[in-house]
């Protein structure tokens, strides 16, 4: 985490990807709000489906691209 932590916190918007209890997924941008320690925090700013999934099944995948050496990353975790 300390060597992407840099790059995260240049971004605007990062992916969070997460699935509901049947494996239906959902991807969708959302605001970077900061890291600290090992726990990002984002803004969800529209009602969808993102938080109700989080209820139903935890697990999330967080992906962002570093523009400037075109390198993407993705964060696996539990929200």
């Amino acid at each position: 985490m300390e060597k992407i932590r840099p790059l995260l916190e240049k971004r605007e918007f990062v992916s969070i990807a997460t699935v509901d209890r049947l494996g239906n997924p959902n991807s969708v941008p959302k605001f970077f709000f900061r890291s600290k320690d090992n726990f990002i925090y984002l803004i969800d700013y529209v009602i969808g489906r993102t938080v109700s999934n989080i209820r139903e099944n935890p697990k999330v995948s967080v992906s962002f691209m570093d523009l400037d050496s075109l390198e993407a990353y993705r964060l696996n975790g539990t929200a």
